[in-house]
């Protein structure tokens, strides 16, 4: 009987170690800048075309290798990093397992120039798919280069599950600036289609956050600076001011490394508690220094993720420290007729001479005393949400400055889509017997409670306008006219590179919306109109969070272009759950979602609409006669 276990030849056990360490073009970029962070480079150059999948080429002015070092480099487990079992206890390098490069070469085809700085001539070596074609001396600057072209070529079913451009630029972006935020002593330079995405120079660790993320992010940093015998922990988190609907900007480096924690990252969100508004997180860029013994790095391929032996402690002092900073910081928030409010953070803060301590006394809301649940506190008080139909507004409950105007909005048209048989399915079930109007309700400020000649009618209010606008958003980018609001006092956004590459992308249907901006210089844009169906307060922000939606939709659910816009724009300006509405406009909502083409669910798939039939109830109630 023959033998059936054979040992791999080294060109396909490369590829399948490839699958490992390279995902996407975004991870020979990580591992690429890695080996330049650990070669002592102090400007590091990221150059790509289509997304990394054509080309990616990774420049750097470290300490370069010789000829030997550079041919061995392209072996399987070669690396200057470790030499002994022990050293893997005690490992302070970013790459250290020898992989990567081999790895890489084996399913691309690679090209690495190398010279150290006191040698006059460098080294050119080729490898095409793992196979080596050219090794010979080169006249090169001091640093390495290294050339990644047709990154999968020899596996083409890899290459099919790469995502869109688009996306795949944006984890690239994402990875160069993690990057750049923990080694603000490095230039760092990323070039995108000949185009220069950002190039940032050495700077203070908060001045680097400004260059990436804008001068308002900077303004509402809070610096943190702990040390424990366990762990310590530095950099910023943010005031809640300008918390996140996602958890996408927080950054978490575990020495030197970028990291994500899950452990960590609840700490950091619990420690905040009710300071952030609900469905909020913070932004944060920490630091944490902890003796390698007590981390291990080597329990994901990618070395993304880290165990520490002592979780619980982590976890706690962590949680500790954040409430520390925060509570040492006046986080008064200015709310209309001069109410102010401060939370008291709840729990033992960490100081370092007298351990776990009860936190400083803050101020208390001035209102009548009634538990706090909510940050920042405001009494209910009527604010207006324009709906996209009619001329109406509708009161609901929130916070509006006193003196601010109701605003009215033009009549937009109404959509004449849904098929005959459903309007007349709707109109055959209205009950109008009560002094010739529908009887509906709101009930908890979130449900349409309407009676209807077989039952019970009830009308998610949130979905329901989500639906209309959905709808309204998609033949809005289909024509050519706009309807636009303008300001009266235009403002100015600081984008980061991928949202500003994603304006650029999605500019003309972003304008069709009804949005009127213009680009200024670098990565600034001003607004000066919004569409004319944004609710009145929410103008300053709206733009922003039809950015962030649609990424998290993209990802979620893969929605791409229109599809994708108008679903953000719709879930970011619809009323929400909780805005009370009166009855005129309960009745024009009802009315604008059954003209809807699909009235019955939202672009998710959620329902819009239950009905209860009277025979349901009656069951309910175990009634079996009518009487």
């Amino acid at each position: 009987m023959p033998n059936i276990i054979r040992i791999l030849p080294d060109q396909i056990a490369n590829q399948i170690a490839a699958g490992e360490v390279v995902q996407r073009p975004e991870s020979v970029v990580k591992e690429l800048i890695e080996n330049a962070i650990d070669a002592g480079a102090t400007h590091i150059t990221v150059v790509l075309t289509d997304s990394g999948k054509q080309l990616i080429k990774i420049i750097d002015n470290g300490c370069g290798m010789t000829a030997d070092d550079a041919r061995l480099a392209f072996e399987r487990h070669a690396t200057s990093k470790i030499s002994r079992a022990e050293d893997l206890q005690d490992i302070r390098t970013l790459g250290f397992r020898g992989e990567a490069l081999a790895s890489i070469a084996s399913i691309a085809q690679t090209e690495l120039k190398t010279r150290e700085h006191d040698q006059k001539t460098g080294t050119l070596i080729r490898v095409d798919g793992g196979i080596f074609k050219v090794m010979e001396p080169v006249s090169a600057p001091p640093g390495t280069t290294i050339t990644v072209k047709n990154l999968f070529f020899n596996t083409p079913g890899r290459r099919n599950f790469l995502k869109s451009d688009q996306v795949e630029f944006r984890h690239i972006l994402d990875t160069v600036q993690k990057y750049a935020l923990f080694y603000h002593d490095v230039r760092w330079t990323l070039i995108s289609e000949d185009e220069p995405v950002f190039d940032v120079y050495p700077s203070a660790h908060d001045e680097r956050i400004g260059q990436l993320f804008g001068e308002k992010v900077k303004n509402h940093l809070i610096p943190v600076k702990e040390e424990t015998e366990l762990v310590s922990i530095s950099g910023f988190i943010s005031k809640p001011t300008i918390a996140r609907k996602t958890r996408g900007d927080q950054y978490l480096f575990i020495n030197g490394r970028s990291i994500i924690h899950k452990s960590v990252q609840h700490a950091i969100f619990n420690a905040y508690g009710p300071a952030l508004p609900a469905g909020s997180f913070p932004f944060y860029v920490l630091f944490f220094s902890i003796d390698p013994r007590r981390v291990d790095i080597n329990v994901h391929p990618a070395k993304q993720e880290v165990k520490f032996d002592d979780e619980r402690s982590v976890y706690a002092i962590t949680m500790a420290v954040i409430r520390k900073f925060l509570a040492s910081q006046d986080l008064t928030i200015q709310v209309a007729g001069g109410m102010t409010h401060i939370v008291k953070q709840d729990g033992p803060v960490f100081d370092p001479e007298r351990g776990f301590v009860d936190p400083p006394s803050a101020r208390v809301p001035e209102r009548p005393s009634s538990p706090i649940s909510n940050f920042p506190y405001v009494d209910p008080v009527e604010r207006v949400v324009s709906l996209p139909f009619g001329t109406g507004t509708i009161p609901v409950s929130g916070s509006r400055a006193a003196a601010e105007p109701e605003v009215r909005l033009p009549e937009t048209p109404r959509s004449t889509g849904a098929p005959l048989e459903v309007l007349r399915s709707f109109a055959s079930e209205v009950d109008n017997s009560a002094i010739g109007e529908r009887r509906i309700w709101q009930v908890h400020n979130k449900y349409i409670f309407s009676q209807i000649v077989t039952g019970l009618m009830i009308i998610d209010q949130h979905v329901a306008h989500e639906r209309i606008l959905y709808e309204q958003a998609l033949k809005s980018m289909k024509s050519s006219s706009a309807f636009t609001q303008q300001l009266l006092f235009p403002y100015t956004m600081d984008l980061t590179p991928a949202d500003l590459e994603l304006v650029k992308t999605l500019k003309d249907d972003i304008q069709r919306l009804g949005f009127d901006f213009k680009f200024y210089s670098g990565r600034t844009v001003v607004v000066e109109g919004v569409p004319a169906d944004v609710k009145p307060g929410a103008e300053q922000r709206i733009l922003q969070e039809i950015l962030t939606q649609y990424r998290e939709y993209e990802t979620e659910f893969q929605w791409k272009g229109r599809q994708n816009l108008a679903a953000s724009y719709a879930c970011r300006s619809a009323i929400k759950a909780g805005d009370r509405l009166s009855l005129a406009e309960m009745n024009e909502l009802i009315d604008a979602l059954f003209a809807c083409e699909n009235p019955y669910t939202c672009p998710h798939g959620r329902p819009v609409v239950v009905k209860m039939t009277i025979d349901d109830l009656d069951t309910r109630f175990g009634r079996k006669h009518p009487w």
